[in-house]
């Protein structure tokens, strides 16, 4: 049977070495960066291309409300509120899309996200028709945002 430090090229540190080579020896930057599971480092890399789709998302469907796109205005029509009701929607979406940028508001942001998306999937399966996965999936993305700056990032 082959064992894990035979299948690896001479050239890869074993793993006593890289244990080694990545210990905190000081407070310096560098060395708490080292000291990062590469774990860890691949879940905050994986959470800002989340977190940048988010925003990304929001953003432009926030602003194809506000700029007044047929395929908007006539979803819109069908809610039956008004057309008011769209720049509001716009303009909740622009704003959250921009605040779920900044690490401070990113919490109170996403959760809000999570609120607009509920009410996009309510509206979609009950008044509009059609398929509320482009919400779903919004809403699940929403959720994971929130859960990595609320419980993630604020426990570390």
């Amino acid at each position: 049977m082959f064992q894990h430090s035979q299948l690896r090229p001479f050239w890869f540190p074993s793993l006593e070495e890289e244990m080694e080579m990545f210990e905190v020896g000081d407070d310096s930057f560098v060395s708490q960066y080292a000291s990062k599971s590469r774990g860890e480092r691949a879940l905050n890399v994986t959470f800002t291309v989340l977190q940048l789709s988010l925003a990304t998302a929001f953003l432009v469907a926030g602003v194809s409300k506000l700029v007044g796109v047929q395929i908007q205005v006539e979803i819109f029509e069908k809610i039956g509120v008004g057309q008011w009701f769209r720049y509001v929607t716009g303009g909740v979406e622009v704003l959250f899309a921009l605040l779920v940028l900044i690490p401070r508001t990113a919490l109170f942001a996403s959760m809000m996200l999570v609120g607009t998306m509920s009410a996009a999937i309510v509206s979609h399966v009950l008044v509009i028709g059609g398929s509320p996965v482009p919400a779903l999936v919004l809403l699940a993305t929403s959720v994971a945002v929130a859960w990595y700056h609320g419980m993630y990032i604020c426990t570390r």
